[in-house]
Formats: C-alpha cells, structure tokens, sequence
C-alpha cells in the first residue's frame, strides 16, 4: 500500500511506549491487543495515509515526506492542525503549567527555578495567543476561501475584499520566539539538574514534557509551513483567478 512505509509504521507501534503516545497524538482509540497497521491507523479520524506520514514523522524528526502529502486534502490537513492546537491545550499546556505552579512554589535560594518558571510563563503566555491568533485569523481565512469554491456562496467583489484583508496571512510563516524560549528552558533546565540535590521524577518529567513538546511544535511547524500554507497559497490563486475572470467578463 505505501512501499516500504507499512513495515516502518508496524516497527514503530511495536514499541508500546511509542504506540501509547501516538494513540494520544493521532486520536486512536488505544487497543490493548496487537492489530496489523491498517487496521490500527483506520482507528484514527484522519486517513491512512496522513497516520502513516504522522508516525513517521514523530518516531523520526528528521524524516522527510518530500511528496507524501500531496494527495492528503488541505481540509485533512487543517482538521490536523485543529486538532493538534486542541492536544497543545489540554495536554502540553494544562500539564507545563500544573508542573510550573508545583516548582514555583519550591523554595530555592539561588532561584534558579523561579527563573525557569517565569520562563514557562512567558512561553505558555505567548503560545497561547499564538493559537488563537491562527484559530480567529488564518485558519477562518483558508476555511473562507474553500468554502467559496465548493459551494460558490460569494459574488467575486465579496471575496475580492476578504482577500485583500489577508492578502499576507498565508506568507507569515512561524517566528522563532516560542522554539527559543523552549530552548532556552532546555538549557537552564539542563543546567539545574547539575547543579542541584534534589532533582527529582518531578523535575524529570518537566523536562521530558518539554522536550516532546519541542519535537512536536518541530513537526507542526514543518506540516503549517511547507504543507498547509503551500496547499493555501494554491487554492487562493484559484480565488484571483475567478476574480480575473469575472473582472474580465465586465
């Protein structure tokens, strides 16, 4: 079915730690059984195809899909990032910030933790306006454009209008801010387990939730970036295009 990708898909879900988190990530009913691979990327709400470039992208970051997604929809792709902005939210997020108030409320004198922790709250902060802005902005602005070729519900002056308010929304790729200050906790955090007695499974799994995470927003990136926006930037030049042909047509 997708040449060679299925046996590296079955290695990887072999693994039951892997498998667990993937069945979190990808919204797949977890099974406690040993199933084939088809049958267990059938149980997410995405198509096969985009589970098996997903497992392949999270079991190994520096995978690249190269053509893989171009037969996946744009609509797939954004219910992908909807979601994936969902997952941020009550899982990363919820957990990062219960893990911050714990910390937080650690005396240490040198306070090297007070410093991590107001650094969690800068991230958390900004993340946070980060999906909003993409859920109000651009991800209404695709919908809007879609919407308008599958059903032809705008007169070609109503869109004209609505693309000139966008006219840079699907050219703003990602800033570096957020990834910065992860990193940034990385390397205090880093630091700190040298230099402190006391760090224990708490302060562990802060770092291991932040290093996911990390990898996460790495492959989000990538698949916004290079996937959606390109798959966009596509369907907006079919919107001109109807606005040419209209204008022409006058």
């Amino acid at each position: 079915m997708y040449p060679f990708k299925d046996e590296m898909v079955s290695i990887v879900i072999s693994d039951q730690y892997q498998r667990k988190f993937l069945e979190d990530r990808l919204l797949i009913p977890s099974d406690e059984e040993d199933v084939p691979f088809l049958e267990w990327c059938q149980r997410s709400k995405f198509s096969d195809a985009l589970v098996v470039e997903l497992v392949l992208l999270f079991s190994d970051p520096t995978y690249k899909p190269d053509d893989s997604f171009s037969d996946i929809s744009i609509e797939e792709i954004l219910l992908y990032i909807k979601e994936s902005h969902q997952f941020y939210n009550h899982h990363y997020l919820k957990k990062l910030e219960q893990l911050n108030t714990v910390h937080h409320n650690i005396i240490d004198t040198s306070n090297k933790t007070n410093t991590i922790c107001i650094l969690m709250n800068q991230f958390i902060s900004y993340f946070r306006k980060h999906i909003i802005e993409e859920e109000t902005q651009l991800i209404p602005y695709i919908e809007f454009i879609l919407l308008d070729q599958a059903k032809h519900l705008f007169r070609p002056s109503e869109l004209f209008a609505v693309l000139c308010e966008n006219q840079t929304a699907l050219y703003n790729e990602h800033d570096d801010h957020g990834k910065q200050l992860l990193k940034l906790i990385q390397y205090k955090l880093q630091q700190l387990s040298l230099q402190i007695s006391n760090y224990d499974f708490q302060w562990s799994y802060y770092c291991h939730l932040i290093n996911t995470f990390f990898v996460d927003l790495t492959i989000h990136e990538y698949i916004e970036d290079n996937i959606l926006l390109s798959k966009a930037r596509q369907h907006e030049q079919i919107a001109l295009e109807k606005i040419r042909v209209q204008c022409r047509l006058n």
